[in-house]
Parts: structure tokens; sequence; C-alpha cells
């Protein structure tokens, strides 16, 4: 399992595509996204192993800031019989856009 917590102060659209785009590139794949409003995006992620360098660096490149990054070498992952890991990246969104709300109307009577 890895866990990469990154910012950005890209929009969600285009912090989503880049983001998409940066793991597509290493060789990842998005197995799940969950949106948590405009605030936050995490990603369910399937690397090979070999690759986590390279997405580290893509990911970089993307305009996203890596501001945790657990485990911290290649070394420590834990793979498995395939030569994959799994993990998770979370997506903070520090921009201007406004925060998704469902309005409700009120109910009358």
């Amino acid at each position: 399992m890895f866990q990469v917590q990154a910012h950005t102060r890209l929009s969600r659209i285009e912090a989503v595509a880049a983001a998409r785009t940066a793991l597509s590139i290493a060789g990842a794949s998005v197995t799940d996204i969950r949106h948590y409003s405009n605030k936050s995006s995490v990603f369910q992620v399937l690397l090979p192993s070999a690759a986590w360098d390279d997405m580290v660096r893509i990911l970089k490149e993307a305009l996203l800031t890596i501001d945790s990054l657990s485990p911290g070498t290649p070394d420590e992952l834990i793979k498995d019989k395939d030569g994959d890991v799994s993990g998770t990246l979370q997506l903070l969104y520090i921009g201007d856009d406004q925060d998704i709300r469902d309005e409700v109307p009120a109910v009358p009577g």
C-alpha cells in the first residue's frame, strides 16, 4: 500500500484531468475516484512497482504539490504476486472554485 497526499491551485476539473493523465503516463490504473465536493478527490490506484519513481516525478510535473508520500522509497513498497502496488492519491484543491452545494427547496406547509 502507498499513500500520496497532494494539493494544487488548479481547478477541480483541471486537477482531476492532470492527475488522471499523469497516472496513466506512469503506467498506473485508476480503479476508483471519490469526490468530496470541490475540496478533495481520492484516487484508488494500481501501479507497477517499477513505476513508483516515474509516478512521483510525473505528478510533480503536472503542477501537483506532493505534501506527504508513504512509503518514502520504492524498496518499502509491498507488492502483490504480479509486482504491482495499490494505494491512494488524495488531492486537495486550494483554488477559487465555489463549493458545490445541492439546493433543497423549502417544503410548503
